[in-house]
């Protein structure tokens, strides 16, 4: 086979490989201000867009060690691990090695013990947050650490050489208030992968209230690690680092009314090289594969909270932002490839009467890599009896191509090393294309990969919600019960596909030796009919029982018959399971002991990209902590079991998770 098609798998992981998907990336990832559907505070049952809430209880019952399995606590979302390293998060369907169609927004960087909630917004949002806010968005709110003298430090150790250690202290006894972290994470992924990672990681944050109204914040962090790779070529290691900076001026003159200026900066760098050696012909070909990713984002925005009269409120505001990227490997250039976008946004609400609230709001951006975009959402919230919630909304968002996406151009050079051609270079390039060719020295020639040959367009979605909550207890059942049902459909156009077409004959301004390689099109439609349920019932104050589940029915079509093969098409739909389920349950023993089970099923389904088509997942975890006071401090000990049943395979079938066992100690101070 030739070197390229060996490097196939390898490049497959490089392309679709998120830096920013690891589990430490969601420390490092992107740094808006945390609010809620709307930009708006509001109460979850005023809220026009379906919100589900994990909250520091159930955050800590769920046993998990990594923050994406948090989302198995939602319904619809799919969660996925591509690499023991590398998790990936969805809403309904469509998720690949990247969660481009998910917005993650978090109001600092931290560690996943500082995690106070999640909100996970189920549907297009990008009227609030913008063109990644495609199927849902997640917000992550941080603990708050300015506790007078507090220090804390965690241990987990476990199977798979799990090793995680978390310390950090703050102060709020001066001006200056602060709070720093550091930690080590280490594990061997998956027991049939080469795929462990070393991560350290250090961040702090100072506060100072300027006066009484107005509030100033400085945020900072780094990680670095190794990654450990496994392909049909080998195994290597991958050096990664990330950081940020973040300052925030907030201004606060009452409840609704506000400004708020945030700029940061983060970027990331990812790099592993090896050399590889492969025949084709009689010709020894070979390459020093470097992969050398360097990316940074610098971002400015600014907000105003308002109450125009006393039944009328809104938020505006924009932001500009500033992308770049350089890889020879993966985009065919060593100089930054720029991408710079500009937003302005607008939401209105208005208390129509005691019963109902209407909204409305407008995103428009533009940006290097999309035309002037509107993404508009309309809401109306109806109160018709006391705990009852009925919602309507209908939105409109729209996701730019990313600039991997955009500019793709995924090669590597390969040295003809023997036998000498007879005539020069001129003669090796005609044996290994089957004709005359001029190409200048050195002799070498390119295996081109991944390419876009065609401008990409935004992918385009429509969404219609209808909802109903209960809020209170239902009568005949004993403690407080609430529960949320959604009908939905959704129709998405211009869904990106990479599929394998004819190569050029020359790459870079070398031969090309690849007589296929993968382009990306705008080629589905996809149309996705759905239900969604979830439940809550506190049995008693000390026992919670949270349920959800999902039934979807996904169609897509072929936009681009004869470019694009069905089976292709065929993917998209099966990438949105017919019907997921969740639950856990939650009790709280007089004297600090806690016990919980968490049980979470997934219907087959089609993982894009990298991924493959997977067989149902079935997956139980159970947790039993005990908290206790030692003179001043708290300690909690936790034992949690991971995935009791039968072992399943997670996004590859090469992925297998098999029961696993954690051990942790926290101690806070005082």
């Amino acid at each position: 086979m030739l070197l390229c098609g060996m490097l196939a798998s390898s490049i497959s992981h490089a392309e679709h490989h998120n830096p920013f998907g690891s589990t430490e990336s969601l420390y490092l990832g992107e740094i808006p201000v945390v609010l809620s559907g709307t930009r708006l505070a509001q109460p979850l049952n005023e809220s026009p867009v379906a919100i589900t809430v994990i909250d520091r209880e159930m955050i800590t019952a769920s046993g998990a060690r990594e923050i994406p399995d948090l989302f198995r606590l939602v319904p619809g979302m799919l969660v996925g691990s591509h690499k023991g390293h590398d998790r990936d998060v969805g809403y309904l369907g469509l998720l690949d090695a990247f969660s481009r169609r998910m917005q993650v927004l978090i109001d600092g960087r931290t560690a996943y013990d500082d995690i106070e909630r999640i909100e996970v917004i189920r549907g297009p949002n990008a009227a609030s947050f913008g063109t990644n806010a495609f199927l849902g968005t997640i917000i992550i709110t941080t603990r708050h650490q300015f506790d007078p003298g507090r220090a804390h430090a965690t241990l987990r150790t476990g199977s798979d050489e799990v090793l995680d250690v978390h310390a950090g202290f703050g102060d709020d006894t001066t001006p200056w208030i602060y709070h720093f972290t550091l930690g080590h994470r280490e594990d061997d992924g998956f027991d049939t992968l080469h795929d462990g990672k070393r991560v350290n990681f250090l961040s702090g944050e100072l506060a100072r209230n300027l006066d009484t109204e107005t509030r100033l914040e400085l945020k900072a962090g780094y990680s670095s690690g190794d990654l450990e790779v496994e392909d049909s070529v080998g195994q290597r290691t991958v050096d990664t680092e990330d950081g940020y900076l973040m300052g925030r001026w907030q201004r606060d003159w009452n409840v609704d009314s506000g400004l708020t200026l945030t700029a940061y900066h983060q970027w990331t760098s990812w790099y592993e090289s090896d050399r590889f050696t492969e025949f084709l012909g009689p010709f020894l070909l070979a390459t020093d594969v470097v992969r050398d990713i360097d990316t940074s984002r610098s971002d400015l925005n600014l907000e105003h909270r308002f109450r125009l009269a006393p039944d009328w409120r809104g938020v505006w505001g924009g932001e500009a932002r500033f992308d770049s990227a350089s890889s020879a490997f993966d985009l065919g250039t060593t100089s930054d490839l720029q991408s710079d976008l500009y937003r302005l946004f607008g939401h209105l609400e208005w208390q129509v009467a005691d019963m109902a609230q209407a909204s409305l709001g407008l995103m428009w951006e533009e940006s290097d890599l999309m035309d002037a975009e509107l993404s508009p959402r309309a809401g109306l919230v109806i109160h018709p009896a006391a705990g009852h919630t009925l919602r309507l909304s209908a939105s409109h968002a729209t996701r730019s191509p990313v600039i991997f996406e955009a500019y793709s151009d995924q090669g590597v050079t390969l040295d003809i090393l023997s036998p000498p051609p007879q005539a020069g270079c001129d003669a090796a390039y005609a044996a290994l294309l089957g004709g005359a060719a001029t190409f200048p020295a050195p002799c070498q020639v390119r295996s081109l990969l991944n390419w876009t040959r065609t401008p990409l367009e935004p992918e385009q979605i429509t969404s219609y919600e209808l909802g109903y909550r209960y809020g209170a207890g239902f009568g005949h059942l004993p403690g407080n019960v609430s529960a949320d049902l959604k009908l939905f459909r959704k129709e998405i156009d211009d869904v990106t596909i990479g599929t394998f077409t004819s190569a050029p004959l020359s790459s870079n301004g070398l031969a090309n030796v690849s007589g296929s390689a993968i382009d990306y099109f705008n080629a589905a439609e996809v149309t996705v009919d759905g239900i969604e349920g979830s439940i809550e019932w506190r049995l008693e104050p000390g026992t919670r029982l949270i349920g959800g589940f999902s039934l979807v029915n996904a169609d897509a079509q072929n936009k681009l018959p004869g470019i694009v093969d069905d089976n292709e098409i065929g993917k998209i739909a099966d990438s949105f399971p017919d019907y997921t389920l969740m639950a856990m349950l939650i009790h709280r023993f007089d004297g600090g002991l806690t016990t919980s089970l968490t049980g979470h099923y997934v219907d087959e389904v089609e993982y894009l990209g990298d991924g493959e088509f997977v067989k149902a997942q079935t997956r139980i975890d159970a947790r039993v902590g005990y908290d206790l006071r030692v003179d001043r401090s708290r300690v909690r000990l936790a034992f949690t079991l991971q995935n009791l049943g039968n072992e399943y395979t997670d996004f590859d079938n090469d992925n297998v998770l098999d029961t696993r066992v954690l051990l942790s100690l926290q101690v806070e101070h005082p």
